[in-house]
Protein backbone atom coordinates (compact mmCIF):
# COMPACT_ATOMS: atom_id res chain seq x y z
CA UNK A 1 0.00 0.00 0.00
CA UNK A 2 1.63 3.05 -0.81
CA UNK A 3 2.42 5.85 1.79
CA UNK A 4 0.54 9.45 2.05
CA UNK A 5 3.02 11.89 1.07
CA UNK A 6 2.04 15.56 0.60
CA UNK A 7 3.34 17.65 -1.92
CA UNK A 8 3.32 21.05 -2.81
CA UNK A 9 3.11 22.28 -6.50
CA UNK A 10 6.59 23.35 -6.41
CA UNK A 11 7.45 19.53 -5.56
CA UNK A 12 5.58 18.60 -8.91
CA UNK A 13 8.03 17.68 -11.11
CA UNK A 14 9.12 14.66 -13.70
CA UNK A 15 12.09 13.39 -11.57
CA UNK A 16 9.89 13.74 -8.50
CA UNK A 17 6.91 12.20 -9.50
CA UNK A 18 8.64 9.89 -11.34
CA UNK A 19 10.74 8.70 -8.24
CA UNK A 20 7.64 8.50 -5.98
CA UNK A 21 5.89 6.23 -8.51
CA UNK A 22 9.21 3.64 -8.83
CA UNK A 23 9.66 3.25 -4.87
CA UNK A 24 5.51 3.00 -4.84
CA UNK A 25 4.91 5.64 -2.50
CA UNK A 26 2.32 6.88 -4.98
CA UNK A 27 -0.02 5.68 -8.02
CA UNK A 28 -0.95 6.66 -11.37
CA UNK A 29 -4.23 6.45 -10.54
CA UNK A 30 -4.08 8.54 -7.24
CA UNK A 31 -2.00 11.24 -9.07
CA UNK A 32 -4.60 11.16 -11.92
CA UNK A 33 -7.58 12.31 -8.75
CA UNK A 34 -5.23 15.09 -7.81
CA UNK A 35 -4.74 16.51 -11.35
CA UNK A 36 -8.28 15.94 -11.91
CA UNK A 37 -9.71 17.37 -8.71
CA UNK A 38 -7.07 20.45 -9.70
CA UNK A 39 -8.20 20.93 -13.32
CA UNK A 40 -9.88 24.72 -14.55
CA UNK A 41 -8.76 26.08 -11.45
CA UNK A 42 -8.70 30.03 -13.09
CA UNK A 43 -11.45 32.23 -12.92
CA UNK A 44 -12.16 31.51 -16.83
CA UNK A 45 -12.62 27.56 -15.50
CA UNK A 46 -11.51 27.31 -19.37
CA UNK A 47 -7.58 25.53 -18.56
CA UNK A 48 -9.24 22.61 -20.45
CA UNK A 49 -11.01 22.31 -23.44
CA UNK A 50 -12.00 18.72 -23.24
CA UNK A 51 -12.09 15.91 -20.33
CA UNK A 52 -13.37 13.05 -19.88
CA UNK A 53 -12.71 11.88 -15.90
CA UNK A 54 -13.71 8.40 -16.19
CA UNK A 55 -11.46 7.87 -19.19
CA UNK A 56 -8.74 9.72 -17.84
CA UNK A 57 -8.85 7.36 -14.50
CA UNK A 58 -8.60 4.34 -16.86
CA UNK A 59 -5.84 5.51 -18.61
CA UNK A 60 -4.24 5.48 -15.29
CA UNK A 61 -5.47 2.05 -14.50
CA UNK A 62 -3.65 1.10 -17.78
CA UNK A 63 -0.92 2.13 -16.94
CA UNK A 64 -0.66 0.12 -13.61
CA UNK A 65 -0.86 -3.05 -15.39
CA UNK A 66 2.09 -2.41 -16.76
CA UNK A 67 4.41 -4.51 -14.76
CA UNK A 68 7.74 -3.62 -12.84
CA UNK A 69 10.75 -4.19 -14.44
CA UNK A 70 14.29 -3.63 -14.18
CA UNK A 71 16.60 -1.21 -15.66
CA UNK A 72 15.82 2.32 -17.49
CA UNK A 73 16.05 6.07 -15.94
CA UNK A 74 14.10 5.20 -13.11
CA UNK A 75 15.25 1.46 -12.07
CA UNK A 76 11.29 -0.17 -12.81
CA UNK A 77 11.79 -0.46 -16.68
CA UNK A 78 9.11 1.74 -17.58
CA UNK A 79 9.47 4.93 -19.24
CA UNK A 80 10.21 8.13 -17.94
CA UNK A 81 6.18 9.48 -18.81
CA UNK A 82 4.64 6.26 -16.47
CA UNK A 83 1.93 7.00 -14.66
CA UNK A 84 2.81 10.67 -14.90
CA UNK A 85 -0.56 13.61 -15.43
CA UNK A 86 0.10 15.11 -18.88
CA UNK A 87 -2.24 17.44 -20.71
CA UNK A 88 -2.43 17.89 -24.82
CA UNK A 89 -2.76 21.15 -26.07
CA UNK A 90 -6.08 20.66 -27.86
CA UNK A 91 -4.35 20.72 -31.48
CA UNK A 92 -4.12 17.40 -31.56
CA UNK A 93 -6.04 14.34 -31.78
CA UNK A 94 -7.09 12.14 -29.20
CA UNK A 95 -9.79 8.88 -30.23
CA UNK A 96 -13.27 9.83 -28.95
CA UNK A 97 -12.98 13.53 -28.75
CA UNK A 98 -13.39 16.63 -30.45
CA UNK A 99 -9.98 18.52 -31.82
CA UNK A 100 -11.21 22.33 -31.64
CA UNK A 101 -7.87 23.82 -32.54
CA UNK A 102 -9.18 27.05 -30.36
CA UNK A 103 -12.45 27.62 -32.60
CA UNK A 104 -15.52 25.92 -32.34
CA UNK A 105 -16.37 26.14 -36.24
CA UNK A 106 -13.06 23.31 -36.74
CA UNK A 107 -14.64 21.56 -33.33
CA UNK A 108 -18.30 21.06 -34.76
CA UNK A 109 -16.95 20.34 -38.47
CA UNK A 110 -15.01 17.23 -37.77
CA UNK A 111 -17.04 16.11 -34.32
CA UNK A 112 -15.78 12.91 -32.74
CA UNK A 113 -12.32 11.92 -34.62
CA UNK A 114 -11.53 8.21 -34.49
CA UNK A 115 -8.04 7.97 -33.65
CA UNK A 116 -5.17 9.32 -32.05
CA UNK A 117 -3.09 11.78 -33.38
CA UNK A 118 0.93 10.37 -33.52
CA UNK A 119 1.66 12.10 -30.71
CA UNK A 120 -0.75 10.56 -28.62
CA UNK A 121 -0.47 7.63 -29.48
CA UNK A 122 3.58 8.43 -28.11
CA UNK A 123 2.33 9.22 -24.93
CA UNK A 124 0.31 6.40 -24.40
CA UNK A 125 2.48 4.22 -25.53
CA UNK A 126 5.12 5.48 -22.91
CA UNK A 127 2.82 4.96 -19.69
CA UNK A 128 1.34 8.49 -19.82
CA UNK A 129 -1.54 9.38 -18.47
CA UNK A 130 -3.57 12.20 -20.63
CA UNK A 131 -5.63 14.51 -18.00
CA UNK A 132 -7.48 16.56 -20.93
CA UNK A 133 -6.82 18.37 -23.83
CA UNK A 134 -5.83 22.18 -23.25
CA UNK A 135 -6.96 25.58 -24.15
CA UNK A 136 -4.92 27.34 -27.16
CA UNK A 137 -5.44 30.91 -28.80
CA UNK A 138 -7.70 30.34 -31.56
CA UNK A 139 -6.10 28.56 -34.56
CA UNK A 140 -2.84 28.92 -32.66
CA UNK A 141 -2.27 32.43 -34.23
CA UNK A 142 -1.69 34.21 -31.30
CA UNK A 143 0.53 34.53 -27.99
CA UNK A 144 -1.42 36.19 -25.54
CA UNK A 145 -4.02 32.91 -24.66
CA UNK A 146 -7.12 35.11 -25.65
CA UNK A 147 -10.00 33.26 -27.58
CA UNK A 148 -13.26 35.54 -28.11
CA UNK A 149 -15.10 31.70 -28.42
CA UNK A 150 -13.72 29.51 -24.94
CA UNK A 151 -13.02 32.77 -23.28
CA UNK A 152 -9.10 34.01 -22.36
CA UNK A 153 -7.09 31.65 -20.37
CA UNK A 154 -6.13 33.21 -16.99
CA UNK A 155 -3.33 32.43 -15.19
CA UNK A 156 -4.47 30.15 -11.96
CA UNK A 157 -4.46 32.04 -8.62
CA UNK A 158 -4.96 35.61 -10.50
CA UNK A 159 -7.95 37.74 -11.44
CA UNK A 160 -6.73 39.01 -14.97
CA UNK A 161 -3.07 38.06 -15.80
CA UNK A 162 -2.90 36.12 -19.10
CA UNK A 163 -1.79 32.91 -19.72
CA UNK A 164 0.38 33.86 -22.98
CA UNK A 165 -0.10 31.60 -26.43
CA UNK A 166 -0.96 29.86 -28.34
CA UNK A 167 0.12 27.24 -26.13
CA UNK A 168 -2.50 28.72 -23.31
CA UNK A 169 -4.08 25.69 -21.41
CA UNK A 170 -0.52 24.11 -21.63
CA UNK A 171 1.04 26.45 -19.36
CA UNK A 172 -2.61 26.98 -17.21
CA UNK A 173 -2.44 23.20 -16.29
CA UNK A 174 0.83 23.25 -14.96
CA UNK A 175 0.41 26.40 -12.55
CA UNK A 176 -2.41 24.70 -11.12
CA UNK A 177 -1.14 21.38 -10.88
CA UNK A 178 -3.05 19.39 -12.98
CA UNK A 179 -0.25 18.32 -14.98
CA UNK A 180 3.44 17.90 -14.58
CA UNK A 181 3.89 18.28 -18.51
CA UNK A 182 2.46 19.93 -20.88
CA UNK A 183 2.43 19.27 -25.05
CA UNK A 184 2.32 22.29 -27.16
CA UNK A 185 3.82 23.66 -30.41
CA UNK A 186 5.56 26.66 -31.40
CA UNK A 187 5.61 28.97 -34.47
CA UNK A 188 6.69 31.91 -33.12
CA UNK A 189 6.61 31.85 -29.70
CA UNK A 190 3.79 29.86 -28.43
CA UNK A 191 5.87 27.84 -26.36
CA UNK A 192 8.57 30.57 -25.21
CA UNK A 193 5.61 33.31 -24.40
CA UNK A 194 3.61 31.28 -21.80
CA UNK A 195 6.55 29.76 -20.16
CA UNK A 196 8.33 33.30 -19.81
CA UNK A 197 5.16 34.63 -18.53
CA UNK A 198 4.19 32.00 -15.95
CA UNK A 199 7.26 31.45 -14.67
CA UNK A 200 7.92 27.85 -16.63
CA UNK A 201 10.07 26.04 -18.60
CA UNK A 202 9.64 25.44 -21.79
CA UNK A 203 11.47 23.11 -24.77
CA UNK A 204 10.56 23.59 -28.24
CA UNK A 205 12.15 21.01 -30.61
CA UNK A 206 14.06 21.40 -33.57
CA UNK A 207 11.98 21.55 -37.16
CA UNK A 208 11.37 18.54 -38.47
CA UNK A 209 11.25 16.26 -35.18
CA UNK A 210 8.39 14.10 -34.15
CA UNK A 211 4.95 13.44 -36.29
CA UNK A 212 2.17 15.80 -36.70
CA UNK A 213 -0.31 12.98 -38.04
CA UNK A 214 -3.13 13.93 -36.53
CA UNK A 215 -2.56 17.03 -35.30
CA UNK A 216 -3.13 20.67 -36.98
CA UNK A 217 -0.65 22.90 -38.09
CA UNK A 218 -0.30 26.54 -38.49
CA UNK A 219 2.85 27.11 -40.49
CA UNK A 220 4.53 24.07 -41.77
CA UNK A 221 7.83 25.21 -42.07
CA UNK A 222 8.00 27.04 -38.97
CA UNK A 223 5.52 24.77 -36.20
CA UNK A 224 7.61 22.50 -34.00
CA UNK A 225 6.24 20.05 -31.09
CA UNK A 226 7.35 20.96 -27.65
CA UNK A 227 6.53 20.82 -24.05
CA UNK A 228 5.96 23.00 -20.70
CA UNK A 229 7.25 22.01 -17.52
CA UNK A 230 7.81 23.13 -14.02
CA UNK A 231 11.71 22.26 -13.51
CA UNK A 232 14.36 23.00 -16.04
CA UNK A 233 16.45 19.81 -14.95
CA UNK A 234 13.86 18.11 -16.60
CA UNK A 235 13.94 18.90 -20.04
CA UNK A 236 16.84 15.88 -20.67
CA UNK A 237 14.01 13.53 -19.45
CA UNK A 238 11.56 15.10 -21.86
CA UNK A 239 13.22 15.00 -25.38
CA UNK A 240 13.13 12.01 -26.72
CA UNK A 241 9.51 11.98 -26.97
CA UNK A 242 9.80 13.49 -30.51
CA UNK A 243 12.51 10.94 -31.70
CA UNK A 244 11.11 9.14 -34.87
CA UNK A 245 14.50 7.14 -34.59
CA UNK A 246 16.86 6.14 -31.79
CA UNK A 247 18.54 9.59 -30.52
CA UNK A 248 22.53 9.11 -30.93
CA UNK A 249 24.37 10.77 -28.22
CA UNK A 250 27.52 12.94 -28.74
CA UNK A 251 29.58 13.07 -25.83
CA UNK A 252 30.43 16.95 -26.67
CA UNK A 253 32.09 19.11 -24.22
CA UNK A 254 31.05 22.82 -24.85
CA UNK A 255 33.52 25.61 -24.29
CA UNK A 256 31.52 28.24 -26.47
CA UNK A 257 27.90 29.80 -26.72
CA UNK A 258 26.53 32.68 -28.99
CA UNK A 259 23.99 35.14 -28.02
CA UNK A 260 22.48 38.02 -29.59
CA UNK A 261 23.90 41.60 -29.72
CA UNK A 262 22.69 45.00 -27.83
CA UNK A 263 20.95 45.96 -30.90
CA UNK A 264 18.68 43.84 -30.23
CA UNK A 265 17.56 44.34 -27.18
CA UNK A 266 16.55 48.23 -27.70
CA UNK A 267 12.86 47.98 -27.05
CA UNK A 268 13.34 45.33 -24.39
CA UNK A 269 12.08 45.88 -20.77
CA UNK A 270 15.14 47.01 -18.81
CA UNK A 271 14.58 44.07 -15.79
CA UNK A 272 14.39 41.29 -19.07
CA UNK A 273 17.20 43.39 -20.24
CA UNK A 274 19.28 42.90 -17.28
CA UNK A 275 18.10 39.25 -16.65
CA UNK A 276 19.23 37.82 -20.26
CA UNK A 277 22.88 40.22 -19.25
CA UNK A 278 23.07 38.20 -16.40
CA UNK A 279 22.77 34.90 -17.74
CA UNK A 280 25.09 35.47 -19.98
CA UNK A 281 27.75 36.13 -16.98
CA UNK A 282 26.85 32.88 -15.63
CA UNK A 283 27.49 30.94 -18.09
CA UNK A 284 31.14 33.10 -18.95
CA UNK A 285 31.38 32.17 -14.84
CA UNK A 286 31.07 28.90 -15.73
CA UNK A 287 34.36 29.15 -18.31
CA UNK A 288 32.65 29.39 -21.19
CA UNK A 289 33.00 32.20 -23.92
CA UNK A 290 30.53 34.34 -24.88
CA UNK A 291 30.26 35.32 -28.61
CA UNK A 292 27.73 38.25 -29.43
CA UNK A 293 26.40 37.82 -32.61
CA UNK A 294 24.80 40.76 -35.14
CA UNK A 295 21.18 40.47 -36.40
CA UNK A 296 21.18 42.82 -38.24
CA UNK A 297 20.13 40.72 -41.52
CA UNK A 298 17.18 39.86 -39.81
CA UNK A 299 15.88 43.56 -39.24
CA UNK A 300 13.90 43.93 -42.59
CA UNK A 301 11.67 40.45 -41.22
CA UNK A 302 10.96 42.45 -38.03
CA UNK A 303 8.34 45.01 -40.30
CA UNK A 304 6.40 41.60 -41.02
CA UNK A 305 6.70 39.54 -37.91
CA UNK A 306 6.00 42.40 -35.43
CA UNK A 307 2.67 43.44 -36.99
CA UNK A 308 1.64 39.95 -37.69
CA UNK A 309 2.09 38.71 -33.85
CA UNK A 310 -0.51 42.01 -32.73
CA UNK A 311 -2.87 40.80 -34.52
CA UNK A 312 -6.02 39.79 -32.99
CA UNK A 313 -8.52 37.19 -34.50
CA UNK A 314 -12.48 38.04 -33.97
CA UNK A 315 -14.56 35.43 -35.03
CA UNK A 316 -18.08 36.81 -34.86
CA UNK A 317 -20.83 34.93 -35.35
CA UNK A 318 -24.50 35.26 -37.53
CA UNK A 319 -27.56 36.40 -35.57
CA UNK A 320 -29.17 33.25 -33.64
CA UNK A 321 -32.29 33.39 -35.95
CA UNK A 322 -30.39 33.65 -39.36
CA UNK A 323 -29.65 30.51 -41.22
CA UNK A 324 -26.43 31.97 -43.17
CA UNK A 325 -23.32 30.29 -41.90
CA UNK A 326 -20.18 32.30 -42.00
CA UNK A 327 -18.54 31.12 -45.03
CA UNK A 328 -15.76 32.11 -47.67
CA UNK A 329 -17.75 32.38 -50.86
CA UNK A 330 -15.76 30.49 -53.42
CA UNK A 331 -15.17 32.93 -55.89
CA UNK A 332 -13.06 35.44 -53.50
CA UNK A 333 -11.61 36.70 -49.81
CA UNK A 334 -10.97 40.42 -48.99
CA UNK A 335 -7.90 41.63 -47.20
CA UNK A 336 -7.58 44.93 -45.58
CA UNK A 337 -3.89 46.00 -45.92
CA UNK A 338 -2.07 48.64 -43.59
CA UNK A 339 -2.79 51.23 -46.21
CA UNK A 340 -5.50 53.06 -47.15
CA UNK A 341 -6.17 50.30 -50.09
CA UNK A 342 -7.68 47.03 -49.98
CA UNK A 343 -6.63 43.97 -51.30
CA UNK A 344 -9.49 41.58 -53.22
CA UNK A 345 -8.42 38.49 -54.96
CA UNK A 346 -9.98 34.79 -55.56
CA UNK A 347 -8.96 32.48 -51.95
CA UNK A 348 -7.25 29.89 -52.85
CA UNK A 349 -4.50 31.79 -54.64
CA UNK A 350 -4.07 35.27 -52.82
CA UNK A 351 -2.66 33.81 -49.88
CA UNK A 352 -0.14 31.59 -51.98
CA UNK A 353 0.82 34.52 -53.79
CA UNK A 354 -0.41 32.84 -57.28
CA UNK A 355 -2.57 35.23 -58.32
CA UNK A 356 -2.32 39.28 -58.20
CA UNK A 357 -4.80 41.08 -55.95
CA UNK A 358 -7.26 43.66 -57.35
CA UNK A 359 -6.13 47.07 -54.98
CA UNK A 360 -9.31 49.05 -54.57
CA UNK A 361 -10.13 52.01 -52.06
CA UNK A 362 -11.44 51.49 -48.30
CA UNK A 363 -15.14 53.70 -49.64
CA UNK A 364 -15.16 50.54 -52.64
CA UNK A 365 -14.36 47.63 -49.84
CA UNK A 366 -17.29 49.00 -47.78
CA UNK A 367 -19.79 48.66 -50.75
CA UNK A 368 -18.14 45.46 -51.83
CA UNK A 369 -17.77 43.55 -48.18
CA UNK A 370 -21.68 43.51 -47.83
CA UNK A 371 -21.68 40.59 -50.04
CA UNK A 372 -19.18 38.69 -48.27
CA UNK A 373 -19.46 36.64 -45.13
CA UNK A 374 -15.89 36.52 -44.07
CA UNK A 375 -13.21 39.50 -44.00
CA UNK A 376 -9.68 39.71 -43.68
CA UNK A 377 -8.21 42.40 -41.91
CA UNK A 378 -4.27 43.36 -41.69
CA UNK A 379 -3.00 42.57 -38.31
CA UNK A 380 -2.91 46.33 -37.16
CA UNK A 381 -6.49 47.17 -38.16
CA UNK A 382 -9.79 46.84 -36.07
CA UNK A 383 -13.02 46.27 -38.61
CA UNK A 384 -15.12 48.64 -36.72
CA UNK A 385 -12.99 51.28 -36.80
CA UNK A 386 -12.40 51.49 -40.20
CA UNK A 387 -15.38 49.79 -42.23
CA UNK A 388 -18.15 50.22 -39.72
CA UNK A 389 -19.63 47.01 -41.00
CA UNK A 390 -21.93 45.27 -39.01
CA UNK A 391 -20.81 42.54 -36.73
CA UNK A 392 -24.59 40.52 -37.23
CA UNK A 393 -23.45 40.91 -41.23
CA UNK A 394 -19.92 39.71 -41.30
CA UNK A 395 -17.37 37.46 -39.88
CA UNK A 396 -14.00 38.70 -39.32
CA UNK A 397 -10.43 37.17 -39.10
CA UNK A 398 -7.10 39.54 -38.60
CA UNK A 399 -4.20 38.24 -39.69
CA UNK A 400 -3.53 35.44 -42.34
CA UNK A 401 -5.57 32.67 -41.30
CA UNK A 402 -5.20 30.87 -44.52
CA UNK A 403 -5.80 27.64 -42.62
CA UNK A 404 -9.73 29.03 -41.47
CA UNK A 405 -10.31 30.77 -44.89
CA UNK A 406 -9.79 27.24 -46.79
CA UNK A 407 -12.01 24.89 -44.17
CA UNK A 408 -14.64 27.81 -44.71
CA UNK A 409 -13.93 27.53 -48.52
CA UNK A 410 -14.28 23.96 -48.80
CA UNK A 411 -17.32 23.88 -47.04
CA UNK A 412 -19.21 26.09 -48.86
CA UNK A 413 -18.03 25.03 -52.58
CA UNK A 414 -19.34 21.13 -51.04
Amino acid sequence: MPTMISMTLADWTIRALRQQLASGETTPARLARQALNRANSNVGRNVYLWQNTEWTLAEAARAEAVPRGKGGPFGDGRSVLWGLPVSVKDCFDLAGAPTSCGVRFYRDRNGIVARDSWLVEQLRSMGAVIVGKTHLHGLAYGITGENPEFGDCIQPGTQDRLTGGSSSGSAASLMEGSAVAAIGTDTGGSIRVPAALCGLAGYRSTLGRGNWCGGVHLAVSFDTLGWLFRDLEDAPLLSATFATAQIQKHDRNFSRFAYVGEDFLHDCDPDVAESFRAAIRKLEALGLEGRSIDTNWWADTIDIFAPTNRGVMYVLPPPPDSRRRPLVPPDGVALMSDSDAVAVGPIDFAFAGKAPLVQITVDEFERAALDYPIVFFGADRQPYAITGLEPERNLFVTGNTYRAATWMAEEATA
